[in-house]
C-alpha cells in the first residue's frame, strides 16, 4: 500500500493514472476531494476505511497494490494525524515515535513525495490555472491557446506563488519526513 503525498501541478494526477493503468495497482487520485469542508476526523475515518476495506477484501478490482494521492495541506491534515494509518498498532505518538526509531519496525503504507524541482515552472502553472480556473492536464485540452503566448505576468502575484510553493515543498518533505 502506498500514500502519495503532493502539491497542485506535481504531475500526480499523471502518476495516479499511470499507476492505475498497471494491472497490479490501483492509485485513487484525490480520494478525500468530496470532504474538503468536513472535519478532519470524517477526512482521517474516510482514509483509515479506503485502506481497511482494501485489506479487508483484497480490493475488488483483484489489484494487489493499492494508494491514493492527497495534498495534505488541502485538506488541513498534519502529519500526527496519519501516523496511525502508516503504523495501525500505534495508539499514541509516543508509540509510533519507538515503533519507527528503536524497533525499526517497517510501516504498513509506504508514503511517496511527489515534488517538482523547478518551483518557477510549477508556480507558472499554477498561476495560469487560477486564471483560466480551469486545471487541464495537457496543453492541448487548452481551448484558446492564445492566452499562453505572449503572457503579461502579474510579477508580485507570481513571485508570491513562488515563495507559497517553496515554502510548501519544504513543509511536504518536513511532513513526509516525520511519517517514515
Amino acid at each position: 500500500m502506498f500514500l502519495v503525498l503532493k502539491l497542485p501541478r506535481t504531475g500526480s494526477t499523471m502518476l495516479g493514472d499511470v499507476l492505475d493503468s498497471h494491472p497490479d495497482i490501483s492509485c485513487k487520485k484525490e480520494i478525500l476531494i468530496h470532504l474538503k469542508d468536513s472535519d478532519n476526523i470524517d477526512k482521517l475515518n474516510n482514509l483509515y476505511n479506503f485502506y481497511s476495506n482494501n485489506l479487508k477484501v483484497k480490493n475488488q478490482d483483484k489489484k494487489q497494490i493499492i494508494g491514493c494521492t492527497i495534498n495534505p495541506f488541502k485538506y488541513k491534515l498534519e502529519s500526527d494525524n496519519l501516523y496511525q494509518l502508516i503504523y495501525p498498532v500505534c495508539q499514541t505518538k509516543i508509540q509510533f515515535w519507538l515503533m519507527k526509531n528503536l524497533l525499526k519496525i517497517k510501516p504498513r503504507i509506504k508514503i511517496i513525495v511527489l515534488l517538482i524541482k523547478n518551483v518557477l515552472r510549477q508556480s507558472v502553472s499554477l498561476y495560469l490555472a487560477k486564471e483560466r480556473n480551469k486545471w487541464e492536464r495537457s496543453l492541448h485540452l487548452i481551448e484558446n491557446q492564445d492566452i499562453l503566448r505572449k503572457k503579461e505576468f502579474d510579477l508580485e502575484q507570481l513571485q508570491n506563488i513562488v515563495f507559497l510553493l517553496y515554502e510548501k515543498s519544504t513543509k511536504l518533505t518536513q511532513f513526509a519526513y516525520s511519517l517514515t
